[in-house]
């Protein structure tokens, strides 16, 4: 697919930008320089990214600012953000999903001032609420694409059955989930209500012209091969999470060291391959890894590029499930 969904033609490649970093999870609020972040994205897009990804939570609509100030008067760029979760803390960590009518009529209001765009391409649930209807919830977004407030409708994180009835309401054009060398439950199966067989997110959405948009395609920067966990900064989200603890990591370092082996091969960096075997997964697979880097950006957008043999690939596929859960 050369473009995410068919109302918003405008160029999507493979690879595009997740922002979160510039504001959220990886550092503590006002640890960055603004102007600094504003100025690496804009760098992206020089360097060919079309497609950049933000959400509301990200900084308490920190994020969002920050992309509308890097893109302001710029129609050439495709923004995808999302709605539906709401921090209530931030140390310690504590949210909700509000999958209200009223909230999310709200919440896309305001992500479209702090963007300064009368629309957003892409607008994801970026989660799906227990308490309310599917199809309730995805009509909110049906409404809001009939007003020209949104281009393509996405949902984030979501299962096969979610899938089938928020696609009784309107066309899903994107679903974004976690996907990597070292997570890989999209294309797990799973059981449904709605299928004769056990089947999984990435089949439905190559059965029904969707895009699957990967996050953390980087396993959060573990799978680099340059990640110094020493070295991260007060407040980033890594610290607590399991599969980043020094015995977790030594047990995964078999996962490391099989994509290592792999790039000094072909001549590419680490990283490039770990997006390389996200891409191969599908075309109907799209990736967003995030940096704050821009010759790490530049780098992991030309991963588009490499491509991967059936030995490389079939490496890959044996590795066994890491030690510790991705949360």
């Amino acid at each position: 697919m050369n473009s995410i969904g068919n109302p918003a033609p405008l160029p999507a490649d493979r690879i595009g930008l997740g922002c979160m970093g510039f504001s959220w999870g990886y550092s503590r609020p006002g640890q960055l320089d603004d102007n600094a972040s504003v100025s690496t994205i804009r760098e992206a897009f020089d360097a060919g990214i079309r497609h950049f990804d933000t959400s509301d939570m990200y900084g308490a609509g920190h994020n969002e600012e920050l992309v509308g100030k890097a893109f302001a008067n710029n129609s050439d760029v495709y923004i995808a953000t999302k709605g539906g979760i709401v921090v209530d803390s931030v140390e310690p960590l504590q949210m909700h999903v509000d999958g209200s009518t009223r909230y999310l009529r709200d919440a896309l209001d305001a992500s479209l001032r702090r963007l300064n765009r009368e629309h957003v391409d892409l607008y994801y649930l970026h989660r799906l609420d227990g308490t309310i209807p599917v199809q309730e919830q995805v009509q909110v977004l049906a409404d809001a694409q009939a007003a020209g407030k949104i281009r393509n409708i996405g949902v984030s994180e979501p299962t096969y059955d979610q899938l089938v009835a928020a696609s009784e309401v309107v066309t899903i054009d994107a679903v974004q989930s976690e996907l990597s060398v070292w997570t890989r439950d999209p294309l797990k199966d799973q059981p449904s209500e709605h299928a004769d067989s056990k089947t999984n997110v990435l089949q439905w959405c190559e059965d029904n012209g969707a895009s699957l948009v990967a996050f953390s395609p980087l396993g959060r920067g573990y799978l680099t091969g340059t990640l110094n966990t020493s070295e991260l900064m007060e407040g980033d989200f890594r610290s607590w999470m399991p599969r980043f603890t020094p015995d977790a990591q030594e047990r995964n370092a078999v996962i490391l060291e099989t994509l290592q082996r792999i790039a000094e091969k072909h001549g590419v960096a680490t990283s490039q391959v770990a997006l390389a075997w996200v891409l191969s997964v599908s075309p109907a697979v799209k990736a967003i890894p995030g940096s704050r880097s821009i010759a790490h950006i530049v780098s992991n957008y030309e991963a588009a590029n490499v491509q991967l043999d059936a030995d490389d690939i079939a490496a890959i596929n044996d590795l066994p499930e890491p030690t510790e859960s991705r949360y």
